[in-house]
Formats: C-alpha cells, sequence, structure tokens
C-alpha cells in the first residue's frame, strides 16, 4: 500500500463537491482539510524519526503510519512530533493511522486505537487523550503468519462498527478503508 493509494482512499471517501480549497488542501466531511501529498513512513526502520523530522521541516504536513509494527512505527512518529513538532499546533498536521488485521475483534480494535493514540501523542502537549485524524482498516485480511488463529475469526466487518464507535466516542475524526477493491 503506498500513501498515494492511502490519500487516494481518504479522498476518494470523503471528497466533497468543490473537493480542492486552495493551498493544497482537500476538504473532508469529517476533517478540516487534508492535503494532497504526505509522507508514507512503511519500512523506514531505524530511520522514521528522521525522516519525519526532514518531511516537516520540508512542508509536509500529512504523515502516513500503521499498527503493522513489522514494517511501521507509530512510536517513531510520537517522538518525531516531540522533538521536530513541539510546540506547534497538531491541528496543522493530518495524521493517518492503519489498524491491523490482527486487531479487528472489536475489543481490540479500542484499545488498539488508544494504544496508537499513546504511541504517536502521549508525548505532545495535546497527550494521549487527542483524537486521532483519519483510521483506516489495513487490509481486508491478515498477511500471512502475521496473526493468531484467533485473529483470523474477525473480519473487517467485524471492525466496522466498532471503528465508528470509536469515532462516534471521539476517539477518531474520521474512518476509512484502505484496499477497498479487496474488501468488497
Amino acid at each position: 500500500m503506498s500513501l498515494y493509494s492511502v490519500v487516494g482512499c481518504i479522498l476518494g471517501a470523503v471528497l466533497v463537491s468543490s473537493d480542492t480549497v486552495g493551498d493544497g488542501l482537500y476538504v473532508s466531511r469529517t476533517l478540516p482539510s487534508v492535503p494532497r501529498i504526505g509522507l508514507g513512513t512503511a519500512g523506514m526502520g531505524g530511520w522514521t524519526e528522521l525522516s519525519i523530522c526532514d518531511a516537516l521541516e520540508s512542508g509536509f504536513r500529512l504523515i502516513d503510519t500503521a499498527q503493522a509494527h513489522e514494517w511501521y512505527s507509530e512510536q517513531a512518529l510520537g517522538e518525531a512530533l516531540e522533538h521536530c513538532w513541539w510546540g506547534r499546533e497538531l491541528d496543522d498536521l493530518t495524521i493517518v493511522t492503519k489498524v491491523h488485521p490482527r486487531s479487528y475483534e472489536p475489543a481490540k480494535l479500542l484499545a488498539s486505537l488508544e494504544a496508537s493514540s499513546r504511541a504517536i501523542y502521549g508525548k505532545t502537549p495535546a497527550g494521549p487523550s487527542r483524537p486521532l485524524d483519519a483510521v483506516l482498516l489495513h487490509a481486508p485480511f491478515c498477511w500471512q503468519n502475521h496473526c493468531s488463529p484467533q485473529d483470523l475469526a474477525f473480519q473487517w466487518q467485524d471492525a466496522w462498527p466498532a471503528l465508528e464507535h470509536a469515532q462516534a466516542l471521539g476517539k477518531v475524526q474520521a474512518d476509512h478503508t484502505t484496499s477497498v477493491n479487496e474488501m468488497v
């Protein structure tokens, strides 16, 4: 999943009729604005925090991460926000994270969102109670050997109502899916 496709899923799901408002931003029904381009953080390993800091310094305002610790580090994003964005408005950023299929059980999903919020915002002045900007369901199925047999019992259809519930509770501003063609 490239950042382009993640952004495409967000924008395709939430654009309103007047889709651009200038300055490279799109309008969403649930987010004030979504930058057209951002930084995807998959596969950066130990370079994640530095790469995010460089991207923020270069003007990027959309950062994509995920709960898939095999490829992403929400913790490194949180450290980048602490070290490179301290004292600046978090509302100037759009941070997208994705729920791993191993957390599609509704109770696990809520706990995973709280863990994401702690990792991303826990060291910022807003703290871990700040709602996540945008949360996606990462994929319709679990990748080989990345979920337990118990995790495999839950599908994206089980996760979606829990994600909507998290949004209703104010834990998430926007919820969407990725790999939509595989989910339908």
